[in-house]
């Protein structure tokens, strides 16, 4: 079940971001609040917005691809949503 597995998910982060030495790498990995353009280099950035839990919000999410195939962004966006 997705919504079960979002859960798990969710409360393995929670455990892992409530120990201290997970604490520093979490906030320079999971905690990013923006992308630059240093971090792109020759990436693209895609942006999913994805419900809260709840469906009222939309919380955008933005990812770095490589695109070595130059693909359609259509593609890569329905590529790399299986990985979210």
């Amino acid at each position: 079940n997705i919504v079960m597995k979002k859960k798990e998910d969710a409360l393995a982060i929670k455990e892992s971001l409530s120990k201290p030495e997970n604490l520093k790498q979490a906030s320079k990995d999971l905690l990013k609040s923006a992308v630059y353009e240093d971090e792109v280099a020759n990436g693209k950035v895609i942006t999913y917005w994805i419900p809260d839990d709840q469906a009222q919000n939309l919380i955008p999410i933005s990812t770095i691809v490589q695109d070595p195939e130059n693909k359609s962004w259509l593609d890569i966006f329905n590529e790399k949503m299986t990985e979210l």
